[in-house]
């Protein structure tokens, strides 16, 4: 993870990102949401009984912050990622809202 970034380093670790996303399968994308400043971007394949191996990347030219988080998440956990509001934020990068209750 990168963070503080300054000038010429957003887009460096930023177009980095954009390459990976790239050759990634769009079957795994789970949720994406890209502007010319920002990216969030979650990817996930099952890989064993209520295991799914996850990666999610969040790049803010903005808030100056590049990263991506590697781990497992459970199919309940990976179904509400699914369902969830990606809402860009004024000062840079994204919130993800979920819908904890149905009604």
């Amino acid at each position: 993870m990168w963070h503080g970034e300054k000038g010429d380093q957003t887009g460096v670790y930023g177009n980095a990102i954009y390459k990976i996303i790239g050759e990634l399968p769009v079957s795994e994308m789970i949720q994406c949401r890209m502007s010319d400043s920002t990216i969030f971007a979650v990817f996930a394949k099952p890989v064993g009984k209520d295991s799914n191996r996850i990666i999610i990347f969040s790049g803010s030219a903005y808030a100056g912050f590049t990263g991506a988080l590697i781990g497992n998440i459970s199919d309940e956990a990976l179904n509400l990622l699914r369902t969830a509001v990606l809402i860009p934020r004024e000062e840079g990068g994204t919130s993800l809202y979920l819908n904890a209750m149905n009604f």
